[in-house]
């Protein structure tokens, strides 16, 4: 919070600010947050409202082991594939070339078809180079995105 109090002004806020600074807006942004959620834990003190809240803890509360279990799944499998693929040279990767054949059904013209797997360990195609990238790569195969398909 010490971040935030040396930038305020009473007589307009961080209106007096020149200069971007993300620690302020990352301050600024997680105070607001917590306001709202406690804004709705203290709606819990009306009886309407009181009941809306009180079902949304208990949904909560029972997704909770869930998403930890989920959790715990991805950090395994982002930590292995970063220890496995962070640095790709030390995998003997086998250059491979697919032929085939395919006609095109309007002309009957026939193709010769040559593909050449081109791996380049030095390029940034690599999800597994840092763990913050490995994670979200795993998380996005849960969703059946695969960026080695592409």
């Amino acid at each position: 919070m010490s971040i935030m109090l040396k930038d305020f002004q009473f007589f307009d806020g961080f209106g007096s600010i020149n200069e971007i600074n993300n620690r302020l807006i990352a301050g600024i942004s997680f105070t607001i947050f917590v306001l709202w959620i406690e804004l709705i834990l203290y709606l819990r003190l009306m009886p309407v409202l009181g009941i809306y809240v009180y079902h949304v803890v208990i949904i909560f509360k029972t997704v909770f082991p869930f998403f930890l279990f989920i959790s715990i799944v991805i950090f395994a499998f982002a930590h292995t594939m970063f220890v496995l693929l962070r640095n790709p040279a030390n995998i003997k990767t086998k250059d491979s070339t697919y032929s085939g054949v395919a006609t095109n059904s309007l002309t009957n013209e026939t193709l010769d078809i040559k593909l050449k797997s081109d791996f380049d360990p030095m390029s940034s195609d690599n999800p597994f180079t840092s763990f913050s990238k490995a994670m979200m790569a795993t998380y996005f195969w849960i969703n059946g995105d695969w960026v080695q398909r592409d």
